[in-house]
């Protein structure tokens, strides 16, 4: 395959997946006004998230097992198709009912794309090269994100929070076209029948495999509570209002979030080609020096150093986003890594983002304070830095290609 091929690829599933999590995280950009137009309490817009978690969570192994069989650019498509238009009817929702099927509707759209794009892009590319390459492509987690929070909030002040999710929801569908005629590169050389069941009970026995996915479900039950809560809390903390609340996130994330995913990418491939587990050692590092910096910053009551000690905590978090996945991929057989990435996906999520947020929002309904809420995190990353610690020091390399 041409390298011009590769290129187009990449950019073209990038730019997807920054529409992806746009799509995901502008429901917490404007969730103080869904919350105050629809009367919700904390508890219910933290169900929010666990609505859109289940189908993500409960689907991706369908997904998997299709992507590891049939034509992965047709999957893709649909995916994006799906959650484009689950986007739409989130800015119809009346009620919460109605808002929690447009949030089931994203989350079996997102399942697909998730499932299916880290294997499918890591397949353009040699071992070598995936670290970097993965760290472009996750670059939409923090940026994305922060773009979400950002439209979302300017959007929903200029239009109201009902047209932020027409204005962002469209493009998906047009994206959905150009991704639907990409060659699967999977599909380009013959690989040999794989037994699923044996391939699944060898996977749950790899060490390499199972400490880096309880290490991920820690690390995505932090980030994903912190995610939707965030920009709630510097409402109610620092008093800031809906749009300068997110637009200072949005900044925070981008930054931070935007450098450390590419320097962990950097960081992982380097690593990796000078000891067993590199990628394994940069995620673990990452998260015991982000610890000390998400509990300072929440406990900050100056807005200035809050920020500060947040964004350093953002940039260790996102440093482990490339190494982590790399790890995933090439634990598994090359024709088994779409199963094995969904698997992970389900864990992840269902001990993970699926729990953290309506946790979050019921420890602030019961004690009164969000700021309680958001330190439960803190111990959940000292987990998840000890669990890829210990992956790390497992004897066996990882392997490749």
């Amino acid at each position: 395959m041409t390298a011009q091929k590769r290129t187009r690829a990449l950019v073209l599933l990038t730019s997807i997946n920054y529409l992806n999590y746009i799509d995901r995280y502008i429901l917490a950009a404007v969730l103080a006004s869904i919350k105050a137009d629809l009367s919700f309490s904390d508890y219910q817009c933290g169900l929010l998230a666990t609505v859109f978690m289940f189908p993500y969570m409960f689907t991706s192994p369908i997904f998997g097992w299709l992507g590891d069989k049939a034509h992965r650019s047709k999957i893709l498509s649909l995916g994006v198709s799906i959650w484009s238009v689950a986007s739409l009817l989130t800015g119809q929702a009346s009620q919460f009912l109605t808002m929690a099927a447009s949030r089931f509707l994203l989350g079996i759209g997102e399942s697909a794309f998730t499932v299916i794009s880290v294997p499918y892009i890591s397949d353009y590319f040699p071992s070598e090269k995936r670290g970097r390459v993965l760290s472009i492509f996750s670059t939409a987690l923090p940026v994305g994100a922060a773009l979400g929070f950002v439209l979302g909030g300017v959007l929903a002040n200029w239009f109201g929070w009902r047209n932020a999710f027409f204005l962002v929801g469209a493009p998906g569908l047009i994206l959905a076209f150009f991704v639907w005629r990409l060659p699967d590169p999977g599909k380009t050389v013959a690989v040999p029948k794989i037994d699923f069941l044996k391939s699944l009970k060898g996977l749950m026995r790899s060490k390499d495999y199972t400490l880096a996915v309880l290490g991920y479900c820690a690390y995505t039950f932090v980030v994903g509570g912190v995610a939707l809560w965030i920009p709630t809390y510097i409402q109610r903390s620092f008093a800031l209002s809906q749009v300068n609340a997110n637009m200072l996130f949005g900044g925070i994330a981008v930054v931070s979030g935007f450098f450390g995913t590419l320097i962990g990418g950097f960081l992982g491939d380097k690593w990796a080609s000078r000891r067993p587990h590199g990628h394994m050692r940069i995620s673990s590092l990452s998260m015991f020096l982000a610890l000390p910096f998400y509990v300072g910053g929440i406990l900050s009551a100056n807005l200035i150093e809050f920020a500060i000690l947040l964004s350093l905590a953002q940039f260790f978090f996102f440093i482990s986003t490339s190494p982590i996945n790399v790890t995933i991929i090439e634990a598994a057989p090359k024709n088994f890594r779409t199963s094995a990435m969904a698997i992970s996906i389900f864990a992840i999520h269902l001990l993970g983002d699926a729990i953290s947020s309506p946790i979050i929002g019921l420890i602030s309904d019961y004690t009164g304070s969000l700021q309680m809420g958001m330190m439960v995190c803190s111990p959940i990353i000292l987990l998840s830095a000890l669990f890829w610690l210990w992956a790390a020091r497992q004897p066996a390399p990882l392997a490749k290609d």
